[in-house]
């Protein structure tokens, strides 16, 4: 009897590790899948990026080109409002102002300044008529020779120094001039006029309306040959 009723526990005994092997290795499964689950949230926690991102217009390297290239519309607004208006209120002035400075009054102004004489066209008669002041022609040697003053030397001012340094005109410093371009918005009549004083010579004056207002005042032109 005893033998039989341990052949009819074998089975029994079987089927009971089997099914208890099967919940282990389900077990087993369970965990590997909990931990590859859990391995795949800490990748993925780690390849976050450390802080949410916002808006691209909040990054640092986008935002002073943004912020540059509206500063820029704004300040060309300004301008364009500014220009506006100033056209307005001009046009609407009894006397409008002129929109660009004469380029004369500069010239007259910078002589002032330095302590020049200005002298207009009946001196320059006077100078031809007696021989003195001398009339020194500041312009281009091209230019003196298309057409000069009667009785003027020409003496560029580009060359000025040179031509003085090597004593190739005849000067000199106590003798009264008169320097003169090609019209009142020029300074080179102006720029040798200067340049004499600063080397010595004591009496200069700027005819500054040169020869335009010569012309103007019925002067006759020599031509050089």
């Amino acid at each position: 009897m005893s033998g039989v009723s341990r052949r009819a526990a074998c089975p029994r005994d079987r089927q009971h590790r089997h099914g208890h092997q099967q919940r282990r290795l389900s077990h087993r499964i369970q965990q590997s899948a909990g931990h590859a689950q859990l391995g795949g949230t800490n990748r993925a926690h780690r390849h976050r990026p450390s802080h949410t991102p916002r808006n691209p217009d909040s990054y640092p390297g986008l935002r002073p080109v943004k912020s540059s290239f509206k500063l820029l519309a704004q300040v060309t607004l300004l301008l364009l409002i500014a220009t506006a208006f100033s056209l307005i209120s001009n046009y609407l002035r009894p006397q409008r102002l002129p929109w660009r400075g004469a380029w004369s009054k500069h010239v007259e102004h910078r002589a002032w300044q330095a302590g020049l004489r200005l002298v207009g066209p009946v001196t320059v008669r006077q100078a031809i008529e007696t021989g003195s002041p001398k009339l020194l022609d500041a312009r281009p040697t091209a230019d003196f020779r298309a057409g000069h003053i009667p009785q003027a030397q020409s003496l560029p001012f580009e060359l000025a120094t040179e031509i003085l340094a090597a004593m190739q005109i005849d000067l000199r410093r106590d003798q009264t001039i008169i320097t003169y371009c090609a019209q009142s918005d020029c300074d080179e009549g102006l720029e040798l006029a200067l340049l004499l004083r600063r080397i010595g010579f004591t009496d200069v004056m700027l005819f500054a309306g040169g020869l335009a207002d010569w012309r103007a005042a019925d002067g006759c032109v020599e031509i050089a040959p």
